[in-house]
């Protein structure tokens, strides 16, 4: 038996949930801008009141900066509180792994999983209908012409970035895919992980931001 918390914070959902041998126990998730410093520790809290733990995964991302910072530390110091493994779960990974076990597509099909970012930009994940990666994940500005080297295929886009892209590229077989960033999605990925003892280094394991964190200085003279 293996009990695994999981952490994804990578958007503005704050879920965290319990997989125990291989099944989705307990999810907690809630949406909201600046919550998760305050609901990821309480819901993780709830679950480990009642339920021993064999490692705890975390959403590995890319994401919000912020909000991967946040489910990283709680993810680390509860590793290393209770010396348990630590597992980093790359965020598109999980979604397109998710979505093809459970809703099998045709062999041709490619998965694209998305970040939304600021204005017409995601990042993104292009995989096979196996989940196997095409395109490595990797920033993208969101035009008519994106992806259409896939026109001929049948793509499933999905995440937070879905409704920009949808509505932006031309590409006639695209289907919109209601799957967002979750710690259900972690499932398939967090079990597989655990049993092979894919475990990443609580002391030096960082997120996967992609692009550095921004902080814009005031012009503002004050002396």
């Amino acid at each position: 038996m293996s009990n695994i918390l999981l952490i994804e914070t990578s958007s503005p959902i704050c879920s965290v949930g319990l997989l125990s041998d291989g099944k989705l126990k307990i999810l907690y998730e809630e949406t909201g801008g600046n919550i998760h410093a305050a609901r990821a520790p309480e819901f993780a809290g709830r679950i480990l009141e009642k339920n021993e733990l064999d490692a705890v995964a975390v959403s590995s991302g890319p994401g919000s900066y912020t909000g991967l910072r946040i489910g990283v530390s709680l993810a680390k110091g509860i590793a290393y509180g209770k010396r348990i493994p630590l597992i980093a779960v790359p965020t598109l990974d999980a979604m397109a792994t998710y979505f093809v076990k459970t809703f099998p597509v045709s062999e041709n099909a490619v998965v694209i999983p998305t970040v939304d970012a600021r204005r017409m930009e995601i990042y993104a994940g292009v995989y096979d209908s196996s989940a196997n990666q095409l395109e490595e994940v990797k920033p993208v500005i969101v035009d008519e012409n994106t992806f259409s080297e896939y026109a001929d295929r049948e793509i499933f886009i999905m995440g937070s970035g879905v409704e920009k892209t949808y509505e932006t590229i031309l590409v006639k077989n695209k289907k919109k895919v209601n799957l967002l960033q979750s710690a259900a999605n972690m499932i398939f990925l967090a079990q597989q992980m655990f049993e092979n003892k894919e475990f990443a280094d609580v002391a030096y394991f960082e997120p996967f931001y992609l692009k550095q964190f921004l902080i814009t200085k005031s012009k503002k003279k004050f002396f």
